[in-house]
């Protein structure tokens, strides 16, 4: 007899921030996965991979640029409500 039980649902969402530090730590990890891959291929002579990691970091790092931007502008703002609406206006 097979179990379909669901656990208890937590309610992780901290609204729009919330939602920003998820990212930034997605992003975050992405650009150490990045880093060592371009380590990787500098070490393995292929410059070219390299070459190409270097460009999807430095996308990374424009994301977390502007995360971090927005959840500044939310601080300013001081309300996320307020934020959605400037950003929808």
């Amino acid at each position: 007899n097979t179990s379909y039980a669901v656990g208890p649902v937590t309610d992780t969402d901290n609204g729009l921030t919330g939602m920003f530090d998820r990212l930034l730590e997605l992003h975050n990890g992405l650009i150490e996965v990045y880093i060592a891959g371009i380590r990787t291929s500098v070490t393995a002579g292929d410059e070219t991979t390299a070459e190409k990691l270097r460009h999807i970091e430095e996308r990374h790092e424009a994301a977390v640029a502007w995360l971090e931007q927005q959840k500044n502008l939310i601080e300013i703002i001081g309300d996320e409500g307020d934020y959605v609406s400037e950003k929808m206006g």
